[in-house]
């Protein structure tokens, strides 16, 4: 037994040794994994917060897109009740001096609902002296 001894002995730190070995490369490759699954999930929020980064600035975008449409569509109302307005005096015209002055009127009081509309400190009211109500 005193010869066999020396060789369970290292046979014993052998085992001990390898097994040692095996659990740091085994706790390598654990923290490295954790390192790259770190590392990818990093990615992903970056491109999360990049994504909802873009997304409020789109919801703002649409929010102005659907503003300037409200204001085309109420825009197009008052041109278009202006224009009404005036198809009666127009039609009446007799002569090309008095359809001339009708136009003339239309378009002034078209370029006072649309200064009216993007200039809000100018007073829109009609000075032509036309019968048509905008």
């Amino acid at each position: 037994m005193d010869k066999i001894r020396p060789y369970l002995l290292a046979g014993l730190c052998g085992l001990l040794l390898g097994a040692g070995i095996v659990g740091g490369c085994w706790i390598y490759r654990a923290g490295n994994d954790a390192a790259t699954n770190r590392a990818v999930i990093s990615a992903y929020q970056s491109a999360m917060a990049d994504w909802q980064r873009r997304a409020t600035e789109l919801a703002a975008t649409l929010d102005d897109v659907r503003r300037d449409a409200r204001q085309s569509v109420e825009l197009a109302g008052r041109i278009n009740a202006v224009v009404t307005g005036y198809f009666s005096d127009i039609a009446k015209a007799r002569t090309e001096n008095e359809l001339a002055v009708e136009q003339l009127r239309l378009a002034i009081d078209i370029y006072n609902v649309l200064r009216g509309f993007y200039d809000k400190g100018f007073n829109a009211t009609p000075k032509t002296g036309a019968t048509a109500k905008p």
